[in-house]
């Protein structure tokens, strides 16, 4: 899975890598920013999780 940030969206995005049939490198880089955009995700997806966890167990 290849994480990565949509400029066109302003949103996270993942990708199945063995999916992608071609790349087209941008004139963009969000290096400087790459720790805290993982972070982010990272702190995005946990609370999706447990979300999900919580919702999961008030229905059974």
């Amino acid at each position: 899975m290849l994480v990565g940030w949509c400029v066109l969206r302003e949103a996270h995005r993942t990708f199945e890598v063995p999916r992608i049939e071609a790349l087209e490198r941008g004139g963009r880089s969000f290096r400087p920013r790459r720790v805290q955009l993982l972070r982010d995700y990272v702190t995005l997806r946990t609370a999706e999780w447990k979300r999900q966890e919580e919702e999961a167990r008030l229905r059974s």
